[in-house]
């Protein structure tokens, strides 16, 4: 963010018509709304084409407001501390070698092949965009090859686990929190974001996230996950008696007024480690209802719609090995069919 107004400090001097960083919201979302779409910070971004502007514009423009903060805060950071100041370079005097060079100064600071990754894909996308707003075809980022990563397994709680956590939390909120979590996949934000009227009587209408930095609500992290999402019934029962505790609530009042994603995390932290339980993320609860329910022969297209995926090979990409394991079953399905010819 700091970067992101340093760079407002010097279009200000040469267009005194944009306010300065002080005038500002210290959130990049205000700055998206009042002054991205200015035809003045937009030319001038554009003749210059600097890559440390166009980073900008290009994550204001396209991405959501806590993806864009999310991004910029971590793939800027990599651009502004190269020594080969790759933030001033000209779009068009970025070469595939420049790149490489880049990558491995990453390297040599510690990072891991998955963040060079990321930030060489965020890289990749801005010069997609370029192409595609200023008529231009160039893209070095096409010759660079994917960097090796290591996969790490991914972690996940059973039920039988995840009953033995929820049984030693003390906040009703808390457990209401989980347990949807856990038997409905949506995603924290989108959770943080539910609201009395998106209860129906067996799913819950995912239809916005909740920015818990901003404190408000936003769009869905893409179109496909506007959804329903369809509840057990001793689920929705016992979001119907937590709704019940409140006093006089609103079809707009949210379910988690006091939960935030690092409140959430926190509590799973404390709790696996005073009881010694394994640990896991609150995202990976996620990973655990759709474990889960692949497990139990749910086919990945309804697993995909139900994860709000943006489409099916995400989910494929990142469920493979649950499908790997079942390929015994495959065999169990053939010798079947030759019982009963």
């Amino acid at each position: 963010m700091q970067f992101l107004y340093s760079n407002l400090y010097i279009i200000s001097r040469h267009f005194p018509n944009i306010p300065s960083p002080l005038s500002l919201s210290h959130s990049a979302k205000h700055f998206k709304i009042r002054y991205i779409n200015n035809p003045i910070f937009f030319n001038f971004s554009r003749n210059n084409r600097i890559c440390k502007y166009f980073f900008h514009v290009y994550l204001l423009t396209k991405s959501p407001t806590s993806t864009c903060l999310n991004l910029s805060l971590s793939t800027d950071i990599h651009i502004r501390s190269s020594v080969l100041s790759m933030k001033d370079l000209f779009i068009e005097d970025i070469t595939p070698t420049t790149i490489l060079s880049w990558q491995n100064e990453l390297k040599s600071m510690g990072k891991t092949n998955n963040t060079i990754n990321m930030s060489t894909e965020i890289l990749f996308s801005i010069y997609q965009y370029n192409c595609k707003m200023h008529n231009k075809q160039y893209n070095p980022v096409q010759a660079i090859e994917r960097l090796e990563v290591d996969k790490k397994e991914m972690q996940i709680w059973t039920l039988e686990e995840f009953n033995k956590f929820t049984a030693l939390l003390s906040s009703y909120e808390q457990v209401i929190a989980f347990r949807i979590l856990f038997f409905s996949g949506i995603r924290y934000g989108e959770l943080l974001g539910l609201t009395v009227q998106d209860i129906h009587d067996d799913y819950i209408d995912i239809n916005k996230s909740y920015d818990y930095r901003d404190k408000v609500h936003v769009k869905t992290k893409n179109k496909q996950s506007v959804r329903k999402v369809y509840i057990p019934k001793f689920i929705m029962e016992e979001i119907r008696d937590y709704i019940s505790t409140f006093f006089k609530p609103t079809p707009t009042l949210r379910l988690f007024q006091h939960s935030t994603n690092t409140w959430l995390q926190s509590q799973m932290k404390r709790t696996c480690i005073k009881h010694n339980l394994k640990h896991i993320r609150v995202h990976d609860l996620r990973h655990s209802h759709a474990s889960m329910l692949i497990n139990n022969g749910v086919d990945v297209y309804i697993v995909s719609k139900r994860l709000g995926h943006k489409n099916i090979l995400t989910t494929i990409n990142v469920y493979a090995h649950l499908y790997e394991e079942r390929e015994s079953e495959v065999l169990e399905v053939l010798d079947s069919l030759i019982d009963n010819v």
